[in-house]
């Protein structure tokens, strides 16, 4: 855990009045901030508050897609029936993501098996972030069709915040608001067409978007959300403080 320090200053000094130079060179040097928009580029964001609704407005809501139905339980807050949770019955299904050469998807999650090998629980397939568990690691994923990724170091089964972006060439991960690392993966592909979306599969993870279940992932999450641009990791910090 990186613990962050601050400094304070026991001496007490003149207070003198500034001279019209000194009032003006301030004036000049004072940083500015810019505000920190977190809708900005936001094109879908699903808070499982007992439904599937995307709650941004311009996208599908989600869809349970085998058997089984959506089951909700306590958000990392304590809130009941406020965070979605997964039990191997289910998946959940959300189509018409924009894609974009900048992509960055942020999520809350928490596992309940530390046994699970590999299993995609955020999955695309296709030049956007995605996130796997194995064991007690979270991975953040691309695949541009290779697919690399970054790996957590063992993480508890607490509530967690993941953040992965992708700007066409590197994956930037992290996680609870930390950076954890970069891997080198260019799209080496065609130009992403003009209007193109793709699928996200939750919870679970097909062959290739086929009807063959390969795995399903047991643990809860809240806050899914989805960008068409790259977060700053002060954007980062901010969704990891919401």
């Amino acid at each position: 855990m990186i613990t962050p320090l601050a400094f304070f200053s026991c001496t007490k000094e003149k207070i003198e009045t500034p001279t019209n130079n000194e009032t003006l060179n301030e004036f000049a040097y004072k940083p500015v901030f810019k505000p920190i928009n977190l809708n900005q580029g936001l094109v879908a964001r699903y808070e499982f508050d007992a439904n599937l609704k995307e709650y941004n407005g311009k996208l599908a809501d989600a869809v349970p897609n085998f058997a089984g139905y959506d089951t909700y339980t306590v958000d990392r807050r304590g809130a009941a029936n406020s965070a979605i949770k997964f039990t191997g019955r289910y998946g959940v299904d959300i189509s018409k993501i924009p894609l974009s050469s900048t992509m960055s998807v942020s999520v809350w999650v928490k596992y309940d098996n530390a046994l699970q090998p590999t299993n995609y629980f955020i999955s695309n397939f296709w030049l956007s972030p995605e996130f796997a568990q194995d064991f007690d690691t979270y991975w953040g994923v691309i695949t541009t069709p290779q697919t690399a990724g970054v790996q957590s170091g063992a993480m508890d089964n607490q509530w967690h915040h993941l953040v992965a972006t992708y700007d066409g060439k590197n994956l930037d991960y992290y996680i609870d608001g930390q950076y954890v690392g970069v891997m080198l993966n260019p799209n080496l592909g065609l130009p992403i067409p003009k209007g193109a979306t793709i699928n996200y599969e939750v919870g679970y993870q097909t062959f290739n978007f086929s009807k063959v279940i390969h795995s399903t992932w047991f643990g809860s999450m809240d806050d899914l959300r989805f960008y068409t641009r790259i977060l700053s990791s002060a954007e980062v910090k901010a969704l990891y403080m919401l």
